[in-house]
């Protein structure tokens, strides 16, 4: 039995996502040769899940034996009113957990006849390329997919399927970063390559949320969790608008992650005001170590 796309796209909708597109399972070898060239160049750092399961990340099949659909589903989560060293997607109960839900709740309504495998950016599924195969952006300079219609403040999550539908989007062709190199221009780290990939051996980012040692304060430029400046600059991000979905407006009180209360949280406050925001993949006192 086939799927409709636009039945998919209108349940997607109603269960809060923001953008849906669905392509052809097959395995990405252009895309699998690039992330591989990226590991060779020693910029996966820390993060060595990155360098297991390469073949699994690009090729669907691995996942689930008999998938014939990727379905590819995107939450806007942009603020009018960003914290200042903290990541906006990181004011929010943890995307992978709200996603999560989502997707579960959108696989049900396809009808318990269809085999799926979830997946969010935890799995060895390689969203962001699957996100331009399914037509919803480009990757731009920063290594981010930028989508037109919300830019890059997007998170993106969705469905191995194993049912056929009636109509594929198309892969999103070219890109539309122009003569632009805000991004790299103003990444504080110098971190954003020229391949559209990032070195996560100096970015921000991945210093003040992965594990591996605690860098010194001067090389996160004041974040304490996360980093948005390459987001912040993007010309693309400028007039897009703000998010809709309640669960991904901030949720988090700005009080309650001031420099001034985070530094008097004792750990089993921090548990149970933030326990469930990304922070918590951080701690307390690793972010106490950056307040000063």
């Amino acid at each position: 039995m086939i799927l409709f796309s636009a039945e998919i796209k209108r349940l997607s909708k109603s269960l809060g996502f923001d953008l849906c597109g669905i392509a052809r399972a097959r395995a990405l070898t252009i895309q699998k040769e690039r992330f591989e060239k990226w590991i060779g160049g020693g910029y996966s750092s820390s993060m060595g899940y990155l360098r297991r399961n390469i073949d699994a990340r690009f090729d669907p099949s691995a996942m689930l034996k008999d998938v014939k659909s990727v379905v590819v589903c995107a939450v806007n989560y942009k603020t009018d009113n960003p914290h200042p060293r903290i990541a906006s997607f990181a004011l929010n109960e943890d995307y992978h957990t709200t996603i999560g839900a989502m997707l579960a709740e959108l696989a049900g309504a396809l009808g318990t006849d269809t085999g799926y495998r979830a997946f969010v950016d935890s799995s060895s599924v390689a969203e962001k390329s699957w996100a331009v195969e399914a037509g919803l952006g480009w990757i731009g300079r920063n290594s981010l997919v930028i989508t037109p219609e919300y830019g890059s403040m997007v998170m993106f999550g969705g469905l191995l399927i194993d049912r056929e539908v009636d109509v594929y989007d198309k892969h999103f062709e070219g890109e539309k970063c122009g003569a632009c190199c805000a991004c790299i221009e103003l990444c504080p780290a110098g971190a954003i390559l020229d391949s559209r990939a990032v070195d996560t051996n100096i970015c921000i980012s991945r210093l003040t949320i992965e594990r591996g040692g605690e860098p010194p304060g001067e090389a996160l430029n004041g974040w304490l969790f996360g980093c948005d400046e390459c987001q912040r600059c993007c010309p693309h991000n400028a007039k897009t608008p703000l998010a809709k979905n309640k669960r991904f407006c901030q949720t988090v009180h700005r009080d309650l992650v001031s420099d001034k209360a985070l530094s008097a949280m004792t750990s089993e406050e921090f548990e149970a005001r933030l326990g469930h925001t990304p922070l918590a993949r951080c701690g307390i006192e690793r972010i106490k170590k950056r307040l000063t």
